[in-house]
């Protein structure tokens, strides 16, 4: 019985390792948020699903650091080069322009079509993620600009 349970606990270890990460998915208070956290590294896709504020965005963490406001960060999918990008005036990815949109449903699209995301931030400090379950997670995400374009007409 004790051998049992041992393997048991052993196989769950090795099939989820210490701090896997695997995409969650929410929808409160009109905003709906897809994450995969893993340690003190984190992707947090905000939404608007009904407030009609200008928070659609990507958020990272990366070893418990968030990106300084305005700088640059580097995103590698898969075996692909990198792509850098500025974060906004928050420190993430947003989508209130039409240049912020262009780039952020790129992300979003990367991020749903890719195996794996490595983040690194300003500092040298990197992560690289999982993607598998993002596409659900995020599901349909329309950038603020989109949004606030069709709302105007």
């Amino acid at each position: 019985m004790i051998k049992n349970i041992l393997t048991t606990a052993f196989t769950i270890c090795f099939a989820f390792p210490a701090g896997a990460n695997t995409w969650t998915s929410e929808t409160t208070d009109g905003v709906h948020m897809a994450s995969v956290i893993s340690d003190e590294n984190e992707i947090s896709v905000f939404c608007d699903a009904g407030i009609n504020a200008p928070i659609t965005s990507i958020n990272f963490v990366v070893d418990g650091v968030t990106p300084v406001p305005l700088s640059n960060i580097a995103l590698f999918f898969d075996k692909d080069l990198p792509i850098y990008i500025a974060t906004d005036v928050e420190g993430g990815i947003g989508s209130t322009t039409q240049q912020d949109a262009i780039e952020f449903t790129n992300i979003i699209g990367l991020m749903k079509s890719a195996n794996k995301l490595k983040v690194r931030l300003f500092n040298g400090s990197q992560h690289t993620f999982r993607l598998s379950g993002s596409t659900k997670a995020i599901g349909n995400c329309t950038p603020d600009f989109q949004r606030f374009t069709l709302a105007l007409n």
